[in-house]
């Protein structure tokens, strides 16, 4: 049978602008289906934070949870620890139907403007998957199905 996955890298972060990435910034990530162009805008302060997406999908491909059940210390992780975001649900469903991915580092900031200038720009690029709903692992593939 043959792979429904990409191979990797599914898509590649770029920073055209020059974005400092170890200093407070903002980035812009875009898939286009074939019916919908999605846009999400995050915050990021180490470059890290541009693979941490990459990352997130392959878990969900490999039907990996989140995060481990328990914390490092032994105690039960929170629901919301364990949950995805909706902006991985339509990353995972883009690699697994070939939708082109952009991801885009836009700009720095001071940390203090932070979260602010996030919201602005989250308005401003009419973002679809900042307050999309969280989901459990064992719900990807009906959701998925449902991603146009």
């Amino acid at each position: 049978m043959e792979s429904l996955i990409r191979p990797r890298p599914y898509f590649v972060p770029s920073n055209h602008a020059g974005v400092n990435l170890s200093r407070p910034y903002l980035y812009l990530i875009v898939v286009n289906s074939p019916a919908t162009e999605y846009r999400y805008v995050g915050k990021g302060s180490s470059p890290s934070r541009m693979e941490a997406y990459l990352r997130n999908v392959e878990r969900v491909l490999e039907g990996k949870t989140k995060r481990p059940a328990l914390t490092r210390d032994g105690r039960p992780q929170s629901e919301g620890n364990q949950k995805y975001r909706y902006v991985h649900l339509v990353l995972a469903t883009a690699v697994l139907r070939g939708w082109p991915i952009t991801q885009i580092a836009l700009e720095n900031c001071e940390k203090a403007e932070h979260s602010a200038l996030e919201k602005r720009r989250t308005v401003e690029h009419r973002c679809n998957m900042n307050n999309g709903p969280s989901w459990f692992i064992t719900d990807f593939a009906s959701l998925a199905a449902r991603v146009l």
